[in-house]
This record gives structure tokens, C-alpha cells and sequence, in this order.
């Protein structure tokens, strides 16, 4: 079974940072409804433009969505499913 790219950098980046990389892969999105939009966002993010994303915890309990809690692991990723760097 191949590794996917995902779990490939969690591997590498978990090691890096001193955690056991062998823990579960934390969820991985990209910004946006589009892949243009979510480049360009996490272009925004990568250049230090853009510092902070918010929603209102309202229209995320409306729609039934799960909400990111401060202090997880997430990654961001671009469009086509590379992680940010």
C-alpha cells in the first residue's frame, strides 16, 4: 500500500517538530469553495498577509459543519492536494 501525500508530510513534519509521527494524520483542508481561491488564500497566508480566518460558530452549528479547535493540528494544502510551504 503506497503512502499517501498527506501522510508522507505529517510523517516529515511531525518528526521535525519532536512529535511521534507515527499518531494519526490530522485533517488537512484547503481555504475556500475553489481551488483559485484556495491558492490564492494560502498564498495570502504564506506572505503573512492574511493572519486570521473567522466564522461565525452560528452559521457553522446551522449548516451542520465541524469547526477547527484552537490548539489541533491541521494542515492547509493547495488545491491540488500539496501541502503549503
Amino acid at each position: 500500500m503506497s503512502i499517501t501525500p498527506i501522510a508522507l508530510f505529517w510523517r516529515r513534519a511531525a518528526a521535525a517538530a519532536g512529535l511521534d509521527p507515527s499518531t494519526a494524520v490530522p485533517e488537512a483542508w484547503s481555504f475556500a469553495d475553489t481551488p483559485a481561491l484556495a491558492d490564492g488564500l494560502l498564498g495570502a497566508v504564506i506572505s503573512g498577509v492574511k493572519t486570521g480566518t473567522s466564522t461565525s460558530l452560528a452559521e457553522l452549528e446551522a449548516d451542520g459543519s465541524r469547526f477547527r479547535r484552537w490548539a489541533s493540528c491541521p494542515s492547509c494544502w493547495t488545491a491540488p492536494a500539496s501541502p503549503a510551504r
